[in-house]
């Protein structure tokens, strides 16, 4: 079930050439011309991480392997060093670049119920994939930091390690559902299960027609959050850390955490607390409202000035990543309700740099959590371990609700589901108004912690209106739906 179409737009994208970069062919270690050849006979989907890691390590020769493992292992042991003493701080014998990605004590485990003790490591291996697939593609994986495409090489190597136990679980998970909820799944329904499942389009919630925060009783007034979106002078989505504001929690110390499991302990920089924590976590990282100018003497802006002059192509806070949820056609009010009332949902070109965990990643189930993010070609992982009900919901869409008519009975009554929990996905790197697929704007009485937020569908027509204007002025490509009222 696709969201209402009772209003459409179409605007026309422009077309914007941008420069091809040309690496440095003596600096290069990986053989380009053959992951190229093999990528084309694979025929494989213009990026994939999975696809293009395998073709990136067959190309390495022994002697490169040899020298970036021995290069590798010392920067490694630098930073461990790093790491030793009081409060996790200490003296090494060279400071390493943010963009190392932070070795902590424990590695990866295959082992799901380990999940919630793993520590994020990044080996010389791991090293030398991040390498590896940024001289392959710079155009594509150049053009993130080292700690996103870290994240992204974890997400794929997590995946890889728990295929088969997750496999298992997600065969279970049927049987389970069979016996919570009298669903009747045969073991063949499960490939086309996972297949939706991998399908599934990315979308994110907000409350447009407000300022930003009402909805979890921060509202300090002033612009509405669709003329904040649509007045940034570089036409992106900005993350926590760079505005301070979400609609969700503001907190650094939870998200900080959540943020060192994906693997960005190297930008974020923490100065307090536990690694890996979701509480008591103090970062170099924090929440700026508004630039760091000279006279500002707090302890973050002198970190963040430093920083900035050693390292020029210094981008925290803007490397940290983004946020959406996998929705499943049903799913008419997006990833909930209670983050706002319309959906953006995302082209698929961005796919290949997101991860998924089973549930919000700041969760205190383990296997939800973002301890256990995965990459999206693993969605085995992602239905073992989601909540029941999501994993009812995604079964049933993928197998027309034949095996669970009430579900399929609910959803034709109310005409789409609104849940309250969802399977998380995070977006590596920059997001903007190009990446918009489709805005759908809905109506209705929405609950959040400050109390009711009513969204009129006057208010919906007029951001549709302001949308529509905008997009055709900017040359986005983007479509605009009136939606629905909500029913929570």
């Amino acid at each position: 079930m696709e969201p209402a179409k009772k209003t459409r737009t179409t605007t026309t994208t422009r077309k914007r050439g941008t420069a091809k970069k040309t690496p440095d062919k003596g600096k290069r270690s990986v053989d380009v011309g053959l992951a190229k050849r093999k990528r084309k006979e694979k025929d494989v989907a213009p990026v994939n991480v999975s696809d293009d890691l395998r073709i990136a390590r067959e190309s390495w020769t022994g002697d490169d392997r040899d020298r970036w493992a021995e290069e590798s292992g010392k920067a490694d042991r630098r930073m461990l060093k790093a790491l030793q003493g009081e409060g996790g701080k200490g003296e090494a014998e060279e400071e390493p670049s943010p963009f190392k990605p932070m070795p902590l004590a424990v590695p990866v485990s295959v082992d799901p119920e380990q999940r919630g003790t793993q520590r994020m490591v990044a080996s010389a291996t791991d090293l030398m994939d991040i390498k590896a697939l940024q001289e392959m593609r710079p155009d594509v994986y150049g053009k993130l930091t080292v700690n996103q495409v870290w994240a992204l090489v974890a997400a794929e190597r997590k995946g890889e390690l728990q295929h088969e136990k997750d496999l298992r679980a997600s065969e279970a998970r049927l049987q389970k559902l069979n016996a919570e909820f009298k669903t009747t799944y045969e073991p063949e329904d499960l490939p086309a299960i996972l297949k939706a499942l991998r399908a599934r389009r990315l979308a994110s919630n907000f409350f447009f027609s407000v300022p930003p925060g009402r909805n979890i009783g921060v509202d300090k007034g002033g612009d509405t959050l669709l003329d904040l979106l649509m007045a940034d002078d570089e036409g992106r989505f900005r993350n926590v850390w760079e505005t301070g504001t979400s609609q969700a929690s503001v907190d650094p110390g939870p998200r900080g955490g959540a943020e060192e499991r994906f693997g960005y302990a190297a930008a974020l920089k923490r100065t307090a607390g536990t690694p890996l924590s979701l509480f008591g976590g103090q970062f170099a990282t924090e929440p700026t409202p508004a630039p760091f100018d000279d006279a500002d003497t707090s302890p973050q802006a002198v970190e963040r000035r430093r920083l900035q002059k050693e390292y020029p192509n210094y981008v925290q806070p803007r490397e940290m990543p983004k946020y959406a949820a996998a929705v499943g056609p049903s799913q008419v009010y997006g990833v909930s309700g209670r983050y706002g009332s319309s959906v953006i949902y995302w082209k698929q070109d961005i796919d290949w740099r997101t991860t998924r965990s089973p549930g919000d990643s700041w969760s205190n189930d383990m296997l939800q959590s973002g301890m256990a993010f995965v990459s999206a070609n693993y969605p085995e992982s992602i239905f073992a371990h989601t909540d029941p009900y999501i994993a009812r919901v995604a079964a049933a869409e993928a197998t027309g609700f034949k095996r669970d008519p009430v579900l399929g009975a609910k959803v034709e009554e109310q005409g789409g589901l609104d849940v309250y929990n969802y399977i998380e996905a995070q977006i590596h790197g920059d997001l903007s108004w190009h990446d918009v697929d489709v805005i759908v704007l809905n109506h209705g009485k929405y609950g959040g912690i400050s109390g009711t937020i009513e969204v009129t569908l006057a208010d919906a027509k007029k951001d549709a209106a302001k949308l529509m204007r905008f997009a055709e002025e900017n040359g986005y490509g983007f479509t605009v739906e009136i939606g629905r009222k909500f029913h929570g």
